[in-house]
């Protein structure tokens, strides 16, 4: 389609690179400063022409996005760079998949961009287990349910319950109320405890164009399809999902730390020594892709063929890498990396 033809056109500068594609999955996030990432957020909306939800006023819009961009915190992985890389594979599936946005309409596919963005407002850079194991004010204030899901959420709402970030403004409140309500549901979505609900609800999923056309199962589509842009990082071209995964342990090792002062016991994939041994944290990748992401990702890939390239690329390359460090070492795994340097998901010979 025309659509899909510019979005495969659009394009931005930085300073360190003279042009990238947005829309590449392969461009390295790391490389781009928080504002370009903005400017690209900005990009992404623009070309769907989700200006006229807010009436084309942009000054709202960049207010609510970098406001979403000061609320996060410098945590090695849970940072505004995961928050845009979420957004940003939210935005391929709208790309690849343009049933979803021709059914969600501008408003709600507006909605679950800026949700996408916002679905780890302020986070810690911990779990649910700690907040609830460590009797927090947190877990206190959210029943010990889906605590940071909860917290995340009402963050956005504070945002956009304010008039200059309210992008949905132009719209009755009873819409607004609705709009929101959506936001609510697929932020929550993105807790881990609702992963098997969301592949098991896939797995009856035939014809997904025809499935939301229904309110109740647009939904639940879209529930599992925030789930699986949230975990997407190793799904991505091979250098980004090293470095993805180099910033999960990072951050998880820092609460190993935090609950080992605290005397919390840890569970065995949070064993500090085991966070800072790569080959070590490769056994437990690899337990995380085989039992977790190849599972969803592969009813993805079955509900949404476009995305097909991610499930290959996750499970052919990615993997390898892990599968090579374990039981090769570093030297193996490096140089099955340097193969896809300059490789993009979804380029033809990537295999």
């Amino acid at each position: 389609s025309s659509v899909m033809k510019s979005l495969k056109k659009m394009m931005f500068k930085t300073k360190s690179e003279p042009r990238i594609a947005v829309y590449d999955i392969g461009f390295d996030i790391f490389k781009k400063s928080e504002e370009d990432l903005l400017r690209a957020m900005q990009m992404m909306c623009k070309d769907f022409h989700l200006e006229l939800v807010f009436g084309k006023d942009w000054t709202i819009f960049n207010n609510l996005t970098s406001a979403i961009k000061s609320n996060y915190r410098s945590n090695p992985f849970h940072n505004w760079y995961h928050a845009f890389s979420v957004a940003h594979m939210a935005t391929v599936f709208m790309v690849r998949n343009p049933c979803i946005p021709h059914t969600l309409g501008p408003r709600y596919h507006l909605a679950f961009i800026i949700a996408a963005l916002g679905h780890d407002l302020n986070h810690p850079g911990n779990d649910n287990s700690f907040e609830i194991n460590s009797h927090s004010a947190l877990a206190e204030s959210y029943n010990h349910e889906s605590v940071l899901e909860n917290y995340h959420v009402s963050i956005l709402l504070q945002l956009l319950n304010e008039e200059d970030k309210n992008i949905f403004y132009l719209a009755d409140p009873k819409v607004q109320s609705e709009i929101k309500d959506f936001m609510v549901e697929v932020v929550l979505a993105t807790d881990m405890k609702y992963h098997h609900e969301s592949v098991k609800y896939l797995q009856d999923v035939d014809n997904v164009a025809r499935t939301i056309k229904n309110k109740l199962n647009r939904l639940s589509v879209m529930k599992a399809v925030m789930h699986a842009c949230d975990i997407s990082g190793q799904c991505i071209d091979l250098p980004v999902a090293i470095a993805w995964e180099a910033r999960i342990s990072k951050e998880m090792e820092n609460q190993a730390k935090a609950q080992k002062a605290q005397g919390i016991e840890l569970p065995p994939h949070m064993d500090v020594e085991t966070l800072t041994n790569s080959q070590n944290r490769a056994v437990h990748q690899l337990g995380f892709i085989d039992n977790i992401l190849l599972p969803l990702w592969g009813e993805i890939q079955r509900v949404f063929p476009s995305m097909k390239p991610l499930y290959t690329n996750l499970n052919l390359v990615v993997r390898k890498h892990y599968m090579l460090l374990h039981e090769e070492g570093e030297h193996a795994a490096r140089l099955h990396a340097l193969q896809y340097e300059n490789k993009s998901v979804f380029d033809d010979d990537l295999l």
